[in-house]
């Protein structure tokens, strides 16, 4: 067989050459007869035609040659693409509707693989990744782990080949081009070597290399510490210099020396610019570190989980501590990156794929309805000897060219849906710079093409060659195919396609219900015409309480003198943000000896006029104002539902509170509950204190703060002027994350936002799709039904008679599919369960709704070709053929 392919494929390379040599084979065996025939006597010219008559037809010995390499293979491929192509050309306009369906369909599926190869089949850019485990503490949950936990399972594990810790906030860099506000990562000097990944200039950390601590703290003095650069960081900020190996930088104003640069594309965790040593404490006060671990080869995950175990039990027995870790909860690290966004990517591509499934029924609707042209032609090719399989194929090579040509435009819609999908897509999606068209996605693109065209060219194909004869000649076309079984195919397919689009709307009905609901809840607050501006005071410039005063002092008599400004205020947590210092804990009330465990508050620092800022409403008593500082009696302002939990039907106000196990305080204040930590959470209770106030141990509370800004006239001349007034405080410290308080808000429903667009938009492909395929299918019959139409009108039939006769038999298929889209929808709207904000999966109005639009659209679809029927001259219908 190996002989026979490469002979194959030599003939085929060669074929010219393999002709000539034929040719010249074949007229030597007939000039050797030929000379043999004149030694024998017989004149030249008789000798050469005996020659000929004895050798036979050389063209039966060239097509047997040509047989016996299988090159006719490649004759009957050049034949049917060349017909192909003119069948094509010939019906341009169907040929460009059945490419730009599958375009579109092959499009949309093309783009959602490339983002679930990018995050979920794509393999991490580490060696043997799937060695790679994330170790938390407790069962269930990304729970940190303290310090001395970190230190003894490096230390005992014997499944582990390395064992890394890491942790990571966002920090302040200056010392290149300008200061930026970025991910820095703090690891443990094994990190790199656990991951498998070398610096590409310099080195990594050395293990007496360590840094600070959480909020600053640290078990021993830290000296100048070393950091290592993201590759695009280091461009962006030093032009890609390589002596920049020993040059200092300054993060959160503390002193680093840079000893290397990353490879391109290394960005973990979480996007990072920056990392340096961690510092591991070695008490369990506070859990914060992040393990992974690389497993020896061949050991699975079960295994690692039940040596986890085995040394837990052992070190609790040598060490007995109740703070030490006793479970632990292993997580491959890629599942742990991509989280929960694999059952997001997994249900939208099956929606992508219904999509796709649609078009190739319409696609096939579309074929069918071409066959009604061919009975003549196909009856003719069979009298002429071509079988049932010989029609199959060349109808099938036209179905591929036109998937084939719809691939290559499939291709150009992706490119076009990713270029918008990157913009839109949630932050949670791991690894969005690898979402692209790339060798994979062109494979994909192909295989794709390929089936679809099997798919939708199959059935339409087998349909077609089966033309009886006698039928087929008589048949011009208008009426050769209209039989009962190609009827029944077209409508099953509408039915298909109804019900799968009606899928699909439902999913985006419930989405689109959801993040309306989501989005119209109370914020507690009035984002209009609010600006918010970030700044983070490093510790090495202020280090004490009395310094963060100062600046935000002097920071305030700057923005108050913009006449400008209607209101401006200081937050340490800014509503539904992921900025500052996000501490909720216990809480003590007056009269009450213990905290309140359970209760948990927010304790927020806010500073200026920052509830009028906000839109916050007061509803009882006073807010903050310039007598609450350091030396006046310490008060706080409390969210209502505070003071609900705490003197239910009384009133909190000269009643006193404590947090931080701190001094009682006095209520001066009750304002409206805020959406603190999310659109979806509950009220949760709130303490407000003035930043004056936080004591000198809690410093680090106000030490990352915003700006909350309500500008009466141009939001960006308050930035510029806020700006130019901490500039001439301190140049070193950058103002950052500058937005509108909306954008905040909106980025906080990006997720349910991106769903149901998503959604909305395959499902109003899949729509679109369907109501084309009604409307052909209707249109269609019409035409078959000519005659019959003309007949009845000419025997007085009235023309409403005819419009219901023609919309019943499309109505009747459209209400099957209805019926069996809300059975399946009723099934597959569960998926979307963890989607919905207080939305049913069943929720009754858009189960009502969402098929009434869609059988009302329907009914315009079939209407037109409806009217348009009983618009023919009866005269003319009877003289149709």
């Amino acid at each position: 067989m190996l002989t026979r392919i490469i002979a194959f494929c030599r003939a085929a390379w060669r074929r010219a050459r393999f002709e000539a040599d034929m040719d010249d084979e074949m007229r030597f065996h007939m000039e050797c007869r030929a000379a043999v025939l004149a030694r024998g006597g017989v004149p030249p010219e008789e000798a050469e035609r005996r020659a000929r008559i004895e050798f036979g037809n050389a063209a039966v010995y060239r097509d047997r040659c040509r047989d016996s390499r299988r090159l006719t293979v490649l004759d009957d491929l050049r034949i049917d693409l060349r017909f192909a192509l003119r069948n094509i050309r010939k019906d341009a306009f169907l040929s460009t509707a059945i490419v730009a369906t599958l375009g579109v369909g092959i499009g949309a599926t093309t783009a959602m693989f490339s983002a679930v190869n990018a995050a979920l089949l794509r393999p991490l850019p580490f060696p043997d990744p799937g060695q790679l485990v994330m170790v938390y503490s407790g069962t269930d949950g990304p729970t940190p782990v303290f310090g001395p936990d970190y230190v003894e399972w490096r230390e005992n594990c014997r499944v582990c080949v390395d064992v890394a810790a890491l942790t990571q906030w966002p920090s302040t860099i200056a010392g290149g081009t300008a200061p930026e506000r970025e991910l820095i990562g703090r690891v443990t000097p094994s990190f790199f070597t656990t991951l498998g990944v070398s610096p590409m200039i310099g080195r990594g950390f050395l293990p007496d290399e360590m840094g600070r601590g959480p909020l600053g703290n640290t078990d021993q003095p830290v000296e100048k510490p070393a950091v290592i650069l993201a590759a695009s960081f280091w461009r962006r900020q030093f032009g890609g210099d390589p002596a920049v190996l020993g040059r200092t930088v300054r993060i959160d104003g503390e002193v680093a020396t840079v000893v290397g640069v990353m490879p391109d594309g290394f960005n973990f965790p979480d996007r990072a610019q920056a990392w340096m040593p961690a510092s591991v404490l070695s008490t369990r006060s506070n859990a914060y570190l992040h393990v992974v671990t690389r497993l020896r080869r061949g050991i699975s995950i079960s295994q690692a989980d039940a040596e986890f175990k085995t040394l837990l039990a052992r070190l609790q027995v040598q060490a007995p501590d109740e703070r030490r870790v006793t479970t632990v909860h292993l997580v491959p690290l890629q599942e742990d990156l991509v989280g929960d966004v694999r059952t997001s990517l997994v249900i939208f591509s099956a929606a992508v794929g219904l999509v796709l499934l649609i078009a190739c029924a319409n696609v096939a609707n579309l074929l069918l309805a071409q066959a009604a042209s061919r009975p003549r032609e196909i009856a003719i090719r069979t009298i002429l000897g071509a079988g049932r399989a010989r029609l199959v194929r060349q109808l099938l090579t036209e179905s591929l060219v036109l998937s084939i040509a719809g691939g290559i435009s499939g291709i150009i819609v992706a490119s076009a849906i990713l270029d918008v999908f990157r913009g839109m897509v949630p932050e949670a999606v791991p690894r969005l710079n690898a979402i692209a068209i790339d060798g994979w996605a062109l494979v994909f693109v192909a295989v794709l093409s390929l089936l679809t065209g099997l798919t939708f060219g199959l059935a339409p194909a087998w349909r077609t060659a089966a033309v009886n004869l006698h039928t087929g000649l008589k048949s011009a076309g208008a009426r050769g195919s209209g039989g009962s079984e190609s009827a029944r195919l077209r409508g099953l397919l509408v039915v298909t396609e109804v019900a799968l689009a009606l899928v699909l709307l439902m999913g985006a009905g419930l989405l689109l219900k959801s993040f309306v609901t989501l989005r119209t809840r109370p914020l507690g607050f009035t984002p209009d015409r609010v600006v918010i501006a970030n700044v983070t005071l490093p510790e090495a410039s202020y280090s004490t309480a009395a310094r963060l005063d100062t600046y935000f002092r002097e920071a305030f008599a700057g923005v108050q003198s913009d006449p400008d400004l209607e209101a401006a205020g200081l937050v340490s947590a800014l509503p539904l943000a992921r900025t500052g210092a996000r501490i909720r804990g216990d809480v003590t009330a007056e009269g009450e000896a213990t905290e309140r465990k359970g209760l948990m508050v927010h304790k927020i620092a806010v500073g200026g006029d920052y509830f009028r800022a906000m839109g916050i409403g007061l509803i009882r008593g006073r807010v903050f104002d310039v007598h609450d500082d350091a030396n006046a009696p310490g008060v706080f302002v409390i969210s209502q539902s505070l003071a609900d939990r705490l003197w239910r039907g009384q009133s909190p106000l000269g009643r006193h509170v404590a947090i931080w196990n701190g001094e009682m305080r006095e209520i001066v204040g009750i304002v409206a509950d805020v959406k603190q930590d999310g659109l979806r959470q509950g009220a949760v209770p709130a303490v407000y204190q003035p930043i004056e106030q936080v004591p000198d141990r809690r410093q680090w509370l106000v030490r990352d703060m915003t700006f909350v800004l309500r500008p009466s006239g141009s939001a960006a001349l308050a930035v510029q002027r806020l700006r130019t007034s901490l500039l001439r405080i301190d140049g070193n410290v950058p103002l950052y994350d500058v937005a509108p308080l909306r954008e905040v808000v909106a980025a906080d429903a990006a997720d349910p936002r991106f769903y149901a667009l998503l959604m909305g938009v395959f499902s109003l492909i899949a729509f679109a799709l369907s109501i084309a395929g009604i409307y052909g299918v209707v249109s269609y019959s019409v035409r078959q039904r000519t005659h019959e139409l003309g007949v009845r009108m000419a025997l007085g039939a009235p023309r409403s008679h005819v419009v219901r006769l023609v919309l019943r038999d499309g109505m009747v298929l459209v209400g099957i599919g209805a019926v069996l889209g809300l059975v399946a929808s009723y099934a597959a709207t569960r998926t979307l369960s963890s989607f919905l904000f207080r939305v049913g999966v069943t929720d009754p109005l858009t189960f009502v709704t969402v098929p009434a639009i869609l059988c009302l659209v329907a009914l315009v679809a079939c209407y037109v070709p409806a009217r348009r029927a009983t618009a023919t001259d009866p005269l003319s219908a009877l003289r149709y053929e």
